[in-house]
């Protein structure tokens, strides 16, 4: 989603993002994953899955077929709302975040899919942290202050 223009953030950054399944039909889209530009929305296409149109305040699934509903599930929590959030301003990173035990600041693990940062995460996990995000982190400003949060 980093190569197309973002829309203004809403008024409102703390409203929720409204998901909505919408009836399949759709024909089944075939090639790889992709994001293209739809209107004002960030389509992504997961082939034999589903669409998702998503837009600052919302995201509209268009399923293809009859699909694994928890396949759906990761790919709007991996892809669909990380590009929402892209469009309300946040800077968004691949990674594992981490509360230390005693400690009121996290860290993030980053890098690509298959790396070791979930393990990595897990053995941090053991040893007394918490688990604040498994897959993506969003980052936006507050002030004077930097804030995140994670999905996944």
């Amino acid at each position: 989603p980093g190569a197309a223009p973002r829309t203004v953030m809403p008024p409102d950054a703390e409203a929720p993002i409204t998901v909505r399944l919408l009836e399949g039909g759709a024909p089944a889209a075939a090639g790889p994953e992709s994001f293209s530009r739809a209107g004002d929305a960030i389509r992504y296409t997961a082939p034999q899955t589903a669409r998702f149109d998503c837009r600052a305040d919302n995201i509209e699934i268009t399923p293809f077929g009859a699909p694994d509903p928890d396949r759906i599930a990761r790919l709007l929590v991996a892809n669909a709302l990380p590009a929402s959030l892209w469009q309300r301003g946040a800077f968004l990173l691949h990674a594992a975040v981490l509360l230390p035990p005693g400690r009121d600041a996290a860290f993030a693990i980053c890098g690509p899919s298959g790396s070791g940062k979930s393990m990595l995460a897990a053995q941090w996990v053991d040893a007394g942290a918490r688990l604040v995000a498994d897959d993506v982190m969003a980052l936006g400003g507050d002030g004077d202050m930097t804030r995140g949060g994670g999905l996944g």
